[in-house]
């Protein structure tokens, strides 16, 4: 009896532990990152899209200029994507906290989605570790942190899921989510094919109640924006391919005029910017694929609705991912906005793998099985190689002394494995420096096996090759905080608190600049320094720096679209007051230099001061603001 007794307790510690153990990991999690995201938002560098929405959105909520109007800022987002930084902005005042802080709200709220989600789709524990590794990935906070979109789309899109799918939604459920639908879509329009999947969706699983409201709201909100904008709102438009909307052309550039910015187009360079977004997400990444590899087909699905739900859920994955590896491979935003635009979606890979999961063991493919194996052998082969020049401490293994040998005899003095290697074999150092950290991480693929093998002798169910994936995941979310995975771009952090510092800066530049003065950007980096400035006077196509800087053109064509080219460079010049130059220091400022260089024949340059405050990091080097008058010759 006692031991019966015995045996209930544990039983029921168990079960009770079983279903506290994930609230608490999921709450600690959530803790963590909520301080790392802090940490690096106080020293994370400026980012060029930062100043670009705060500028403007304070310029639109204050009035000066209306989206998409002519002779105003370049608009090439939707309208919410500015807004929104403008309102915090009135609420909190003006600058760079107040736009970090509206990324944090939206995290927030974003982490509390992701984890309903996820635990709907494929229970508590599965949300649980889905919170370890957004908290162990430093790269994914880095994206979310800036004060972008990143967050906000990615928060109403989480949303709109949790009020929709993996159940039967009621009415009015079904319309808030459609609302969020629009509110994402007006914020990126690069979220149309995700809106227009899931409007699908709801036809398809839902209710048609449902999925009527649903459409409704998200059609309201995406239409009633148009008329509010309309005409020129149609600009965002612009990119798609010039052959189908003819009706487009009143808001595009004019053939023969060209982009001044152009990125460095090297297959070397576009490997590099697509391992970095796979790097950034490996999980996820590989999550997707082996979801898709392994899991069964309809048959073998014990819901249908749960099936069709992870069919959306992929689809969504796969669009989003060719619509923004398209945007960043083919057009002109550069090779290394990839792993930004993947901030945008990566929760919809995080709930393929939940929802799938538990169909791995289950069934798959033979040849599924086969190209699951070869990838957990062969992406720690190829993460080793790749990173074989931050990995000496392999060679450094291999010469570990050890006792030599002769026929079973111990012989005087000490040998190493690189040194038989080196002297036996005739391999070079240099050839051993890429090898052997090659070979162990070949090694680590054959590990997973093996100790795949043995968790099945033990459970005595499962797939060895489903099992072997389950560990290579396991391992992922381990290293995701290493470097060669989710650690992100260590020179992107400063030492200083890039927050307090460009506050600091743009109280003391605009102590020098009288209020109300015309003020020419001399643009190279985000132009934050200009939200501390009182009431100046602007030229907005210079916000965007080189991104609407052209080559050839008319000036009244270019700068009614928002661009600006050379003749409206001078044009402006000769109408300001002063100047604003980011440099390191006037004597060894290139900008500085430039400016003489071009303009130096034709206008004195007076320094006023200069801030003691660096505002970036860029380069591993501290820029400061530099204040000159600016007078005709």
């Amino acid at each position: 009896m006692n031991g019966l007794g015995f045996r209930n307790h544990i039983s029921i510690a168990a079960g009770w532990l079983s279903g506290v153990a994930p609230g608490v990991v999921s709450a600690a999690a959530f803790c963590v990152y909520l301080l790392r995201f802090l940490n690096v938002s106080k020293y994370l560098n400026i980012n060029m899209d930062e100043g670009t929405y705060l500028v403007k959105g304070l310029l639109f909520t204050s009035g000066q200029y209306a989206p998409y109007q002519f002779y105003g800022p370049w608009t090439q987002k939707m309208p919410l994507a500015y807004f929104l930084f403008g309102w915090v902005q009135e609420i909190l005042g003006p600058g760079l906290s107040s736009g970090r802080y509206l990324s944090l709200f939206f995290t927030v709220l974003l982490l509390a989605g992701i984890w309903l989600l996820i635990a709907r789709l494929g229970g508590k524990w599965a949300a649980a570790l889905t919170m370890v590794y957004l908290a162990a990935n430093q790269a994914g906070i880095m994206k979310l942190a800036y004060a972008t979109t990143q967050s906000q789309v990615a928060c109403f899109g989480v949303w709109m899921l949790v009020l929709s799918i993996g159940f039967k939604p009621k009415t009015w459920q079904a319309a808030a989510a459609g609302v969020l639908a629009g509110l994402m879509v007006i914020t990126r329009q690069n979220m149309l094919p995700f809106a227009v999947l899931w409007l699908g969706y709801m036809f398809w699983v839902q209710e048609r109640r449902a999925a009527q409201a649903a459409l409704g709201t998200a059609a309201g909100v995406f239409l009633i924006t148009h008329l509010i904008f309309w005409p020129n709102i149609l600009s965002v438009w612009t990119l798609l391919p010039r052959s189908l909307t003819p009706f487009l052309d009143p808001w595009r550039l004019s053939a023969g005029i060209e982009p001044a910015i152009q990125w460095e187009n090297s297959l070397p360079t576009q490997f590099d910017a697509f391992l970095e977004a796979i790097r950034y997400y490996f999980i996820p990444f590989f999550g997707v694929t082996f979801s898709l590899l392994l899991a069964p087909g309809r048959r073998q699905w014990a819901n249908k609705s749960e099936y069709q739900t992870y069919l959306f859920l992929l689809a969504s994955w796969f669009s989003l991912l060719l619509v923004h590896f398209g945007a960043s491979f083919f057009l002109n935003y550069g090779f290394y906005t990839f792993s930004g635009y993947i901030a945008f979606f990566d929760y919809i890979a995080l709930a393929v793998m939940a929802i799938s999961f538990r169909c791995w063991r289950t069934a798959g493919s033979a040849f599924g099985k086969l190209t699951a194996s070869a990838i957990i052998l062969s992406i720690p082969t190829f993460l080793a190689f790749w990173n074989s020049a931050d990995m000496a401490i392999v060679v450094t293994w291999f010469q570990t002394p050890l006792p030599r040998f002769r026929l079973f005899q111990i012989l005087p003095g000490t040998t190493n494995l690189a040194g038989v290697l080196i002297h036996k074999f005739g391999i070079p150092l240099e050839t051993l420096g890429w090898a052997l950290p090659t070979f162990c991480g070949f090694l680590v693929g054959v590990l997973i096996f093996a100790l795949a093998g043995l968790v099945k002798k033990l459970a005595k169910t499962g797939s060895l090759v489903a099992t072997a994936a389950s560990l290579f995941l396991l391992l992922s979310l381990a290293l995701t905080p290493a470097p060669m995975l989710g650690n992100g771009h260590p020179d992107l952090t400063c030492s200083y608190d890039v927050i307090q510092a460009n506050a600091e800066a743009g109280k003391e530049v605009a102590a020098l600049i009288p209020p109300g003065s015309t003020v020419y950007w001399y643009p190279w980096l985000a132009p934050t320094p200009i939200l501390y400035l009182n009431q100046p006077k602007i030229f907005p196509p210079q916000l965007d720096d080189n991104f609407t800087f052209v080559v050839g053109g008319d000036p009244d064509t270019v700068s009614r679209l928002g661009f600006w080219n050379e003749t409206l460079a001078s044009q402006w010049l000769a109408q300001s007051d002063y100047l604003l130059i980011v440099e390191i220091s006037e004597e060894t400022g290139r900008l500085i230099d430039d400016f003489h260089n071009r303009y130096g024949k034709q206008y004195t340059l007076t320094r006023l001061g200069y801030s003691s405050q660096p505002i970036s990091c860029t380069n591993r080097l501290n820029w400061r603001l530099f204040v000159f008058a600016l007078k005709p010759k």
